[in-house]
């Protein structure tokens, strides 16, 4: 405990209550919250308060001590960027490294997780002390305290892999401190300190950690000596690491692979399930790893009937007992539904590597049957053809059983081979599809669904025939498949029947044009038939085609097929206030905002009709809780859903929106929402006056100044936190269209209060914001500088620095053309403040993969050459030409 800081029993008192009330079922979180942030708000050692609380608040019951150290996580991130009380975060390291001893072993996990997001801000550079710490307590032989650090260095691991690499002086990083005490622990008694070391171990290996080289050895002896312990949760680790290893390091276990192998195979068939995932999960990796197929091979008469074996579903499945319940029902009820998940409209910018950092990956269940499936598609690249002789009999045989979980694992075997054993598949082409089209109808509809997947994954085997002048496998596929989406009645099969006609008219939108007519007259018929979950099917697979093949979506014969049936659905559910209500009308919603921001001019005769009933659902369900209560963030997922589809629209129609929005009251609804409190509805609100900006500047203009203050506000480094990141994002996004659309003039009034408010952006230490919201910040001041660079020139040198290095991240296109013009805009504006920052300008011009549009590689070639001639006549030339990197003078010709 911090000797100066003593907490006010009745501040505590306060903190706890609220907490407690929170903790309470039934509970008005949300007041709850509000009042909890109106009172950290008043007091500037409020961290201080929730730390206490999480290490020393004895007495109270545990769930509350959590939520404080849940509340302080999410709050030190704005606390750090502000540098508003460094004296309190003294505080709070030096409570939380306290809390890592706790004896309760959630609430130290909680103090770790809180020590890892401070240090993902600061670094162990600015916390020296925590490095002795968690030195000290592995050395402790307190389990309590061991098992703390771990957990803290685990997850700084997971949050913050670069800060373990970070110099801590002499030369030395964190990781040189911590993996050798880390490793130390592998032989533990207590299983989760093994498990803890492993899993930290394993992290270290994944992120190419320089110590690990020393370490490996004794690391993979380590794994070896534990591969058979008792503990499942040990062994399940161990195969994880050793699949690590052979990703990652394949040449420490070459002379172990047979033995590798054979352990990985006898693991598959482990009591424990998470041990046998986690090894069939090594046959995806071997292919991956570089090792030699030929070692593989004496296995594979024991290893593919294993790998087909765990492919069949296990006796409780649950997707099967829901599958067959619908078998017995026919129908589906509202309480069988699952939420509705929206990705709301981000324009978050995707960086050259193609990761964004807004992670919506799809909730899916991994399981045995789904990993073998995946390790023998691997394995199938790897091997080839050599695995048919003794794969196809399995199949057939298979195929023959009276138990139908077996047949459903042989079509899924077929479907699994499909690509990697293409060559001797091909032949066989016209037998496979005959055996697996009767699976379409089978009794069990699980067997239906596996053989409408299947079916697909030999689509190009059957797109080649048809190229070649026999379309019969093409026509029997296709009429199988819609036969499933127009006739079943289960709503699993449904749903996977919908899946793959999208996925048919994925693979070749040229050669399914002629069946188009009848894909989009069965997904109509689902669209007016379909009970409420398969509908969301229906959505998804018009939603796959529309971004996959939009010139079938633009082509207005198809477009009215299909159409009329969409927007239908969108004018049923707004025939009353009832339906308008129902949830399910938010996927419908997401489907009709991507197939407009496709369509192009098919949508234009049905654009009046469809942007009133989006505006009337907008302004129906912002004003829904004038007259009666509405639960609040019901009424925001809605008028969200409404913005983003409204966005798809106007992205699609372009130009052509200008006269809707000029006669709708969208302008001044916008308004209103851009400040509403809800981070969420002010990210889409934002998103679609960027997208209005784009399609209609001069429509926009009335509205501008309430907009650019909202824009504004939300960007102030005080408000960019937590849930509000991603507004900020669609807000700075929003800012730069705008810069790019407005007169010069028009941007010069809001150029420097928007330096201001991007500068913090651009300049904050790595890995406190997000990768994107930078990125976007550095696009942003590019089209600011591009428009009016006299404005902003004279401050190069407070923001040139970080803003070529946000640059160096983007991916070649569009925004990034904008952002390098007005890059070199900027400092042809000002040379001599952007001179020293010549290697990082350098670098910048580089990390073009494809030569940008006129004029910009003129524009960056008089740039360097301006300044290598300056260089050369001071005889710098030679030191500042090593500062660049040798690719980088090797690209630019230096």
């Amino acid at each position: 405990m911090d000797g100066g800081w003593k907490p006010d029993d009745g501040c505590v008192q306060r903190v706890a209550g609220l907490l407690n009330e929170f903790q309470s079922p039934g509970a008005n979180q949300h007041q709850i919250l509000s009042h909890l942030e109106e009172w950290c708000s008043s007091y500037r050692d409020y961290p201080s308060y929730l730390a206490y609380i999480l290490v020393s608040g004895d007495g109270l019951a545990g769930a509350v001590r959590q939520s404080a150290g849940l509340f302080l996580k999410n709050s030190l991130r704005h606390v750090i960027v502000s540098n508003a009380v460094p004296d309190v975060i003294e505080t709070v390291k030096q409570i939380l490294v306290h809390g890592l001893r706790c004896a309760d072993r959630t609430l130290r996990h909680t103090a770790a997780t809180c020590v890892a997001t401070l240090t993902s801000c600061l670094g162990f550079s600015k916390w020296p002390s925590l490095l002795r710490d968690l030195q000290m307590y592995l050395n402790s032989g307190d389990e309590c305290a061991m098992d703390g650090a771990l957990n803290a260095i685990q997850k700084t691991w997971e949050d913050s892999p670069g800060r373990m690499e970070e110099d801590v002086g002499d030369s030395t990083s964190a990781n040189d401190c911590l993996l050798p005490l880390v490793l130390a622990q592998m032989g533990n008694a207590a299983v989760h300190i093994p498990v803890a070391s492993i899993n930290i171990l394993n992290y270290a290996l994944f992120n190419q950690s320089s110590k690990m080289d020393e370490l490996i050895s004794a690391y993979k002896a380590g794994l070896f000596s534990l591969a058979h312990h008792p503990e499942a949760a040990v062994r399940r680790v161990v195969c994880i690491g050793l699949i690590h290893l052979s990703e990652l390091a394949p040449s420490q276990l070459e002379g172990e692979l047979s033995l590798l192998i054979q352990y990985m195979i006898d693991a598959m068939q482990d009591p424990q399930h998470d041990v046998a995932i986690e090894a069939s999960e090594f046959w995806s990796v071997f292919p991956e790893a570089g090792f030699d197929g030929e070692l593989l091979k004496p296995f594979v008469p024991r290893l593919i009937p294993l790998l087909v074996k765990n492919m069949e579903f296990d006796e409780f499945d649950e997707q099967v007992a829901e599958a067959e319940a619908y078998e017995e029902e026919k129908r589906e009820s509202a309480s069988e539904l699952r939420p509705h998940l929206h990705a709301s409209v981000s324009h978050a910018q995707i960086s050259k590597d193609g990761e964004m950092e807004k992670d919506q990956e799809a909730d899916v269940e991994w399981n045995l049957r789904k990993s073998s499936a995946a390790g023998l598609d691997m394995l199938s690249g790897l091997l080839g053809d050599d695995i048919l002789p003794t794969l196809l009999p399995v199949v057939e045989s298979n195929l023959q059983q009276g138990n139908w979980k077996a047949r459903e694992a042989a079509i899924l075997t077929l479907g699994a081979v499909s690509n990697g054993c293409h060559t001797g598949l091909k032949e066989h082409t016209h037998a496979i599809i005959s055996a697996v089209l009767p699976g379409l109808v089978d009794q069990r509809p699980m067997i239906r669904c596996i053989s409408c997947w299947t079916l697909t994954r030999y689509s190009r085997n059957v797109y080649s025939n048809t190229s070649e002048g026999d379309g019969t496998l093409l026509e029997r596929v296709t009429h199988g498949i819609i036969d499933r989406v127009v006739k079943d009645r289960n709503k699993i099969v449904q749903i996977a029947a919908c899946g793959s006609l999208a996925t048919l008219v994925e693979e070749d939108p040229v050669l399914i044009k002629p069946y188009i007519p009848e894909i989009f007259s069965a997904l109509s018929f689902g669209l007016q038939h379909y009970g409420k979950g398969s509908l969301r099917a229906v959505y998804d697979s018009i939603s796959i085609i529309a971004l996959s093949s939009c010139e079938i979506i633009q082509r207005q014969e198809y477009a009215d097929i299909l159409l009329p049936s969409l927007f239908g659905k969108l004018d049923t559910f707004k025939a009353s206030r009832a339906s308008a209500e129902d949830p399910e009308i938010l996927p419908l919603l997401d489907c009709i905002g991507t197939v407009g921001s496709e369509a192009g001019s098919s949508l234009l005769s049905y654009a009046q009709n469809v942007f009133h009933a989006c505006m009337s659902l907008a302004e129906g369900y912002y004003h829904a809780g004038d007259a009666t209560p509405v639960d609040p963030e019901e009424q925001v997922k809605f008028v969200e859903h409404t913005l983003d589809t409204l966005s798809g629209i106007i992205q699609g129609l372009g130009p052509s929106i200008a006269p809707l929005f000029s006669s709708s009251s969208l302008g001044s609804l916008l308004v209103k929402v851009s400040v509403h409190s809800s981070p969420a509805l002010r990210q889409s609100a934002f998103g679609l006056v960027g997208d209005l900006a784009a399609a209609c500047m001069l429509e926009l203009l009335p509205f501008l100044s309430p907009l650019m203050e909202a824009i504004l506000e939300c960007i102030q480094p005080e408000n960019i936190i937590g849930d509000n990141i991603d507004a900020c994002n669609n807000a700075v996004w929003a800012l730069g269209v705008v810069a790019k659309k407005c007169s010069s003039q028009d941007v010069a009034q809001f150029a420097m209060i928007s330096l201001e408010r991007l500068l913090p952006i651009l300049t904050v230490p790595v890995g406190v914001l997000p990768r994107s919201l930078v990125e976007n910040a550095a696009v942003c001041l590019g089209q600011i500088g591009n428009s009016t660079p006299e404005t902003i020139a004279p401050h190069t040198s407070a923001f040139m620095g970080g803003w070529c290095a946000a640059l160096r991240g983007l991916r070649d296109g569009d925004e990034k053309q904008d952002a390098q013009e007005g890059l070199c805009s900027v400092i042809n504006a000002n040379p001599l403040a952007a001179k020293s920052h010549f290697a990082g300008i350098c670098e910048c011009f580089a990390t073009w993969s494809h030569t940008p549009k006129d004029p910009l590689p003129s524009q960056m070639a008089h740039i360097i050459s301006g300044y290598k001639s300056q260089f050369e006549s001071d005889g710098q030339w030679d030191s500042v030409a090593a500062c660049v990197h040798p690719a980088v003078r090797k690209k630019l010709n230096l």
